[in-house]
């Protein structure tokens, strides 16, 4: 699967889900610093699921009705830095066919998902 991850998406599970053969765009690597409605643009026209722990994103999508083809939103707080690549890759893995037009929040002990507008 194709993602793009915002800045703040920990270089770690970037890591593993390349490992894992996913293509994973990283804004760090395209353009540090880039605003959530440019990012959004640039995952829509690469047909790409966006990964980020960031909540303006979320609100972008839901509330103002930006397009996207998915959005996989980390929630796992103090999640240590290894129980967290695992659990987001596991997820992934799990949920692989179903991130396409849903948002996807992951939480360390469940996983939530909701149709995209």
């Amino acid at each position: 699967m194709k993602f793009l991850a915002d800045e703040n998406f920990p270089r770690p599970i970037i890591s593993r889900l390349r490992r894992d053969g996913h293509e994973v765009l990283w804004m760090v690597d395209i353009h540090r610093g880039e605003d959530d409605v440019p990012i959004l643009r640039l995952a829509w026209n690469e047909g790409v699921v966006i990964l980020t722990n960031d909540k303006d994103l979320q609100r972008h999508v839901l509330k103002e009705h930006h397009r996207a083809h998915g959005l996989v939103w980390l929630r796992l707080g103090r999640t240590p830095r290894a129980l967290a690549v695992e659990r987001t890759a596991e997820v992934i893995h799990a949920y692989e066919h179903q991130l396409l037009h849903t948002l996807t929040i992951i939480y360390p002990d469940r996983v939530e998902q909701e149709p995209l507008p």
